[in-house]
């Protein structure tokens, strides 16, 4: 068996693209992930059957691919492990819904995979209205060069829940994630 001995291997341009620390851990400055954050505004939950992309306060980071505040465009082929996480909160007393769903769109069209998890309104040591929910999703999702992901949360033909996606500032509540894997 050999065993790789290079530290570094380098693009043309001079610049590392991949380190191999003498630890062993491995940095690829080129690998492709992204992170969107945040809620830009104050809104209530998307509207019943919701099919709008969600627009992220900023981006956190974008690396081998091309961000904007409601979209990933991937340049390399492969999979991903994708994560969506909406915390919603601040609903009216004794609201509910039936079920909220977290869902990735690959190229415009719904992927296959959806988070769903039901919510309702409780009283806590704040009052009544106070209570926050999380939302999320985690896939991997096999991609071709120039897909593109948007982040979609939507509440069922049944809800009556009136909460607000928080934000925070963008202290990370609200995620829209994902790296390739492979």
């Amino acid at each position: 068996m050999s065993i790789l001995k290079v530290q570094e291997l380098q693009h043309t341009n001079g610049t590392n693209a991949i380190s191999i620390a003498t630890s062993g851990a491995v940095t690829n400055a080129n690998q492709p992930c992204w992170r969107l954050n945040g809620y830009n505004g104050s809104t209530l939950v998307p509207a019943i059957n919701n099919s709008t992309p969600h627009t992220f306060r900023q981006i956190d980071f974008s690396q081998g691919c091309t961000a904007t505040t409601s979209r990933i465009t991937l340049n390399t082929s492969g999979k991903y492990l994708v994560g969506v996480r909406f915390i919603v909160g601040n609903p009216s007393p004794n609201t509910e819904t039936r079920y909220m769903s977290t869902y990735v769109k690959k190229n415009g069209s719904n992927y296959p995979a959806r988070g769903m998890q039901g919510a309702e309104a409780i009283a806590d040591g704040w009052g009544t209205g106070n209570s926050y929910h999380q939302f999320g999703l985690t896939d991997i999702i096999d991609c071709s060069a120039n897909d593109y992901l948007e982040a979609v949360i939507s509440r069922s033909s049944s809800s009556d829940w009136n909460g607000n996606i928080y934000d925070d500032n963008g202290s990370g509540h609200t995620v829209f994630y994902g790296y390739l894997v492979g």
